[in-house]
């Protein structure tokens, strides 16, 4: 006999609110959820991922992280101590 699917309606994961529980599952059979971020994007994600903590943006969060960096910059220098000695065999 098949648990009853536990109601995440309204909670809130990280910056992600479970809106509600929809008729499809995953491929590992969870129950799929329609889900907003606070950045405003609406994406449908698993109750499991959402429960266990695996999931607490949509991905927005990733793309602000970089959005400041200049990737035509120069990466900083390495230390000391991860620099590899020309002496040293490959």
């Amino acid at each position: 006999m098949a648990r009853k699917p536990k109601n995440i309606e309204g909670e809130k994961f990280g910056d992600v609110t479970a809106l509600e529980m929809l008729d499809s599952r995953d491929s590992d059979g969870s129950i799929q959820w329609r889900c907003v971020c606070t950045c405003g994007r609406a994406f449908k994600m698993s109750g499991t991922r959402l429960r266990g903590g695996s999931v607490t943006h949509c991905g927005c969060k990733g793309k602000r992280i970089y959005a400041h960096r200049d990737l035509n910059s120069p990466s900083p220098p390495l230390s000391p101590s991860k620099r590899k000695s020309y002496d040293e065999p490959f």
